[in-house]
């Protein structure tokens, strides 16, 4: 009898544990209805004719988050930002190549539109270029 006792107890600690890990999940999760407001994500796509090393930064000067972005030139890298600090973001490229490299960033929103393209960048052979993002807003 003692031992059932026991585990009862611990069923229901168990039980009220999920119960509250659910609640708190459901808490801090943002609703879907919110996919237009602020911390939505958009997609930053980048495609080099060439293998490229990217550097995206929250800001161009004085950036307090940078993401290291290697691109293969035979897949389009996509890389997840934030949609309301897209427009202080900048990516600098630097070609591992020794010729010239053409590389091609697009933004799309969060239900798949383009939102800005930036055209094809020339990237000179061993050297690197540098894009912000400010008119894609």
């Amino acid at each position: 009898m003692k031992q059932s006792e026991g585990m009862v107890d611990y069923r229901w600690i168990r039980g009220l544990t999920i119960l509250g890990l659910i609640i708190l999940a459901a808490v801090s999760i943002p609703s879907v209805a919110s996919a237009g407001g602020p911390g939505t994500v958009c997609v930053l796509q980048i495609q080099s004719t060439g293998a490229v090393l990217g550097v995206l930064v929250n800001q161009p000067t004085n950036f307090s988050l940078a993401v290291l972005v290697p691109e293969d030139p035979d897949k389009i890298t996509n890389v997840p930002v934030t949609c309301d600090i897209l427009g202080t973001m900048a990516l600098a490229v630097a070609n591992q190549k020794n010729n010239r490299v053409t590389v091609t960033t697009q933004v799309f929103s969060n239900q798949g539109e383009l939102i800005c393209s930036i055209g094809s960048i020339g990237v000179p052979k061993n050297g690197v270029r540098g894009i912000v993002f400010s008119d894609c807003q």
